[in-house]
């Protein structure tokens, strides 16, 4: 029944992980500037809210084209790299010691969040 949706399903996910970039990307800009304002509860809670509406719309795309991401090795490559992406952002946005730590931290995520992008893309593990 998913699968009559699949393409609003996609069209919701690729939308979600593009706004979900585009907060990272300014939250982290913030930081390197100095600015606290990407800390802010309400900017931090809806960048929670959007990073959910993007996971559902993951695992609805898993479960309407069945894929098994542990079989899958594409997919299987996305999950690894999305929980170094987490933690990486998690550092670069409030968890890095130094300015430094933050700034590498957060250079280190938009790389990652590319490999993952190259990826879902290329349906391949093979990016390089």
């Amino acid at each position: 029944m998913l699968i009559e949706h699949y393409l609003q399903i996609k069209a919701t996910h690729i939308f979600l992980v593009q706004f979900s970039f585009f907060l990272f990307a300014v939250r982290g800009l913030m930081m390197i500037t100095g600015s606290s304002n990407g800390m802010r509860p309400a900017i931090k809670y809806f960048t929670y809210l959007i990073d959910s509406l993007l996971l559902i719309a993951a695992i609805l795309l898993l479960i309407a084209l069945k894929i098994n991401p542990i079989t899958t090795p594409w997919v299987s490559a996305k999950l690894i790299l999305l929980i170094c992406y987490i933690v990486l952002g998690s550092i670069a946005l409030k968890r890095g010691r130094t300015k430094l730590v933050r700034s590498i931290a957060y250079f280190c995520a938009l790389a990652v969040f590319i490999a993952i992008y190259t990826i879902a893309r290329k349906h391949d593990v093979n990016i390089f």
